[in-house]
């Protein structure tokens, strides 16, 4: 017994010597990430074969969840302004659309994980916030696709391109604000443009666009 006890120690200590560690790993294996940006706002009823849209959407995404969910974890969510999860049938509501706002919110949710692919549906329609390209520009590693809803008609249509002012003012001081409005459709009209602060109106001008049918004019607010 004796001889025994001298060896473990022999040993144990042959091991600490050796500087030997013993160490356990586990490993766990994650799927890739698939991401479904639905435009969920109500503008995507605007058409006349909305309800065909509906369906076929629907059906659409019962192929994609029975052909993928064994290779991919599937995320439905809103990409009309913050990435809620979606659930069915999709609810058409929302009266703003700011897809920069939802698709930020997704690339901000997953970020440092396997976002393989993201494909939204939308009908490209923008109300609020910057263009939704500008959002998703940094995923180099992930594949981006767009399944588009509506015509390709043109309609006529406003939007606010760029906006320049200070970032400090002095309380009391007025300060310049200058605006970049761009028109399609709207050739020889004028359209009043207005500030708004904590839902008071602070300013109000006038733009007055030429013949052309594309059009950009500058306003400045002070």
């Amino acid at each position: 017994t004796l001889v025994i006890l001298r060896s473990t120690s022999l040993f144990l200590i042959g091991l600490s010597l050796l500087g030997i560690l013993i160490q356990y790993k586990s490993s766990r294996v994650q799927k890739p990430i698939l991401v479904i940006a639905v435009d969920d706002s109500s503008s995507m009823l605007n058409y006349s074969d909305s309800s065909k849209m509906v369906n076929d959407f629907t059906a659409w995404t019962k192929n994609v969840d029975k052909r993928l969910s064994d290779k991919y974890t599937i995320h439905y969510l809103s990409a009309a302004h913050k990435p809620e999860e979606i659930t069915f049938p999709v609810q058409y509501k929302r009266d703003k659309t700011n897809l920069y706002a939802g698709l930020e919110g997704i690339k901000k949710r997953f970020f440092g994980q396997n976002l393989a692919a993201l494909v939204l549906f939308s009908d490209g329609n923008i109300t609020e916030g910057n263009l939704p390209q500008y959002a998703v520009q940094d995923l180099l590693e992930t594949s981006i696709y767009a399944i588009g809803v509506g015509d390709s008609t043109f309609k006529p249509d406003q939007a606010i391109k760029h906006v320049a002012a200070n970032d400090m003012a002095l309380l009391g001081n007025t300060f310049l604000v200058n605006v970049d409005v761009a028109a399609f459709g709207f050739a020889g009209q004028t359209s009043a443009v207005s500030i708004s602060h904590a839902g008071k109106v602070v300013a109000n001008n006038t733009v007055s666009y030429s013949g052309s049918r594309e059009d950009v004019q500058s306003l400045s607010f002070e």
